[in-house]
């Protein structure tokens, strides 16, 4: 069953591809054609195991394929939206809606997978591959749906940290200490450093960067030394990129101080 799904979505991709630029000229499809290829790209493929066979190897790579010409064709989508200038309902563009439920199929069903250490494992690779065709869409996007859909995921970013500080509850730490937070706030410091100027993205540094250090505080535990390694790494970047200084000595010599006893 699962096979058979793989080829037919292959094929309807693959038949639907070609003409997807010039269903997004009607205003009720344009959203619908973006929602199904983002459903398409955001998905987690876990690799095939050592032991598994050519099938199951194929079919694997098949669904890896079948991810990628999502993103070319989500792409064609939005240059010809962008050209058209598109409005998908309101005051929101076919991008900005687009950008906006990538996003959120991301968190909800490619980041959020990593329950545990095993599925997280198993998702690495979907992680990246799904965490490079947001970027590249944010760096092709305009600038004004790119800042839209990013301030309000990093701003959502931020309140769980904000909420996890104020109450220290189990379940809220819990939230922001998981790899789901990681993978997304690892994707908006990935997409700040490629959109660093101004007028992109380059404002959201400083929020991004407070709503790390935030994290940080959360995780003062010295079990939690990787997760504060990862953030002092998202830091990092976003200082490189935006030429800004960053200090992030406080958490490194802890981390540091914590391995030599």
């Amino acid at each position: 069953d699962a096979e058979r799904a793989t080829r037919l979505r292959v094929v309807a991709l693959e038949a639907v591809a070609p003409w997807a630029p010039w269903l997004v000229v009607d205003a009720n499809l344009a959203p619908r054609t973006c929602r199904a290829l983002c459903g398409l790209l955001c998905r987690v493929v876990e690799p095939a195991p050592e032991e598994a066979d050519e099938e199951r190897v194929a079919m694997v790579a098949r669904e890896t394929r079948l991810q990628r010409d999502a993103v070319a064709a989500l792409r064609a989508v939005l240059a010809h939206t962008r050209a058209l200038a598109v409005d998908a309902r309101g005051d929101e563009t076919v991008e900005a809606h687009a950008l906006r439920r990538c996003y959120a199929a991301f968190a909800r069903d490619v980041a959020g997978r990593g329950a545990s250490a095993q599925k997280a494992r198993k998702a690495f690779a979907s992680v990246a591959l799904v965490q490079d065709a947001l970027v590249g869409l944010y760096a092709d996007a305009g600038a004004d749906a790119a800042y839209r859909t990013a301030f309000v995921a990093v701003r959502q970013l931020a309140l769980k940290v904000r909420s996890a500080l104020a109450t220290r509850a189990p379940d809220d730490v819990a939230q922001v200490l998981s790899w789901k937070f990681l993978h997304c706030a690892r994707l908006w410091a990935r997409c700040v450093c490629g959109n660093a100027a101004p007028e992109r993205l380059g404002e959201l540094a400083f929020p991004l960067c407070q709503t790390l250090f935030g994290a940080l505080e959360l995780a003062a535990a010295p079990s939690k030394a990787p997760f504060r390694l990862h953030c002092v790494r998202c830091l990092h970047d976003v200082a490189a990129a935006t030429e800004c200084f960053v200090p992030t000595t406080k958490p490194l010599l802890a981390t540091l101080d914590e391995c030599s006893r």
